[in-house]
């Protein structure tokens, strides 16, 4: 009973102070990959919603609690086509919901891609590196080619502090996926 209470307890209170950082930006939980176990990782997404995030990629917890689901492909889904142009393509033809993930090999080329692609792109995920230069950059992108409507996600061992930097620089970041540090609440583990 002790450690399912902390356990919760802790990770509802990292995403309500992450879901404060955002400031009004969605929060999505992406943490399962770094539960303690497979039911530690439902436990956590139900937690983080509970903590205020919009929600989970865990499709469990989704069903068992009626979660809302959101979540991209991994770059490995990008790497197994011939190109990144045919892995957006075969996503979008099978989600076409989904959000891709344009910087497994560079940001900018694939937000070009994303952005003359003849179909409808609801949102772009940035995983890595600069993420408020990034942003900036492929916003320009996205609304140079009349992509005003499709929404960018910022993800990559994000926390509280990183996306305060991010809102207080201005970062054309519409919702963040954040996973590690929510549900292993890595600067506070234990309450």
């Amino acid at each position: 009973l002790l450690s399912v209470i902390h356990s919760e307890t802790l990770v509802a209170s990292k995403a309500a102070r992450v879901v404060w950082a955002a400031g009004g930006r969605g929060v999505l939980e992406f943490g399962t990959r770094r539960a303690h176990g497979p039911e530690a990782g439902v436990r956590a997404a139900r937690a983080a919603c509970v903590g205020g995030c919009v929600a989970t990629s865990n499709v469990l917890a989704g069903a068992l609690y009626d979660l809302p689901l959101a979540g991209t492909a991994a770059h490995s889904w990008t790497q197994v086509f011939p190109s990144e142009r045919r892995s957006f393509e075969a996503l979008l033809e099978t989600f076409p919901d989904t959000i891709l993930l344009v910087d497994t090999y560079d940001p900018v080329v694939g937000a070009e891609i994303a952005a003359t692609l003849g179909m409808k792109v609801p949102g772009v995920r940035l995983d890595s590196g600069d993420l408020l230069e990034k942003s900036r950059r492929v916003r320009e992108i996205l609304d140079r080619h009349e992509r005003q409507s499709t929404k960018i996600v910022a993800s990559g061992d994000l926390n509280e502090f990183k996306i305060e930097e991010l809102t207080a620089g201005g970062a054309p970041i519409d919702s963040f996926g954040v996973g590690t540090d929510l549900v292993t609440s890595r600067d506070a583990p234990a309450l």
